[in-house]
């Protein structure tokens, strides 16, 4: 039976009652439905066998470790490694870059406040539109990239450098100038003391 479609209500009494023996429950931490699951003492949680592997075949998932206690005194009993899928905040088409770009400033202003209420809440800066499986936001991503150094700046030392050369070879051009003047008119010099003789 797919519990996809099931509220978590329903899967904690499905399980509870042998209706189904496995449940996957997609919530952050401290969900009060897990919590009823964990205290109950039939229901346990169960570590990943080869999660290495299952994380190579599913790159969108990643490690992650429900930790002891986080349920209260030994709830669970051990860490539990298992998967965690990032959370996505998703919006109409069509709603302004700039009003993206406030709603993502506010969500990183307030995301310590937020932390104190969801220990496990953490926002994640989304470096460019290739590496995410849905397109992002450029209002996101502008707000996201404000902070990064301009071209100029990422750049100053190569171009000082560039500078550098380029100065060195300006100054050397009147010298070579100068030193083939000199050569001419040495051979010119030299060409007349042969024609006079």
């Amino acid at each position: 039976m797919s519990l996809h479609n099931a509220n978590y209500d329903s899967t904690y009494y499905m399980l509870k009652h042998g209706i189904v023996d496995l449940g996957f429950v997609v919530v952050g931490m401290s969900n009060r439905v897990i919590n009823k699951m964990l205290i109950d003492s039939t229901l346990h949680l169960i570590p990943f066998e080869n999660r290495d592997a299952y994380l190579l075949r599913k790159p969108k998932l990643n490690l992650y470790t429900v930790p002891r206690g986080i349920y209260g005194i030994n709830c669970p009993d051990n860490d539990y490694e298992t998967f965690a899928t990032k959370a996505m905040l998703i919006v109409r088409n069509g709603m302004s870059e700039n009003d993206i770009y406030k709603v993502t400033e506010a969500l990183f202003k307030k995301e310590s406040e937020i932390s104190n209420n969801y220990p496990f809440f953490h926002l994640e800066k989304i470096e460019d539109d290739i590496s995410n499986y849905i397109p992002v936001n450029s209002g996101a991503l502008r707000y996201y990239n404000k902070d990064k150094p301009s071209f100029l700046d990422r750049n100053i030392n190569l171009i000082a450098t560039l500078l550098s050369i380029a100065g060195i070879a300006l100054s050397v051009i009147p010298l070579v100038k100068e030193m083939a003047k000199r050569r001419s008119k040495a051979n010119n010099v030299q060409r007349r003391s042969v024609d006079t003789r």
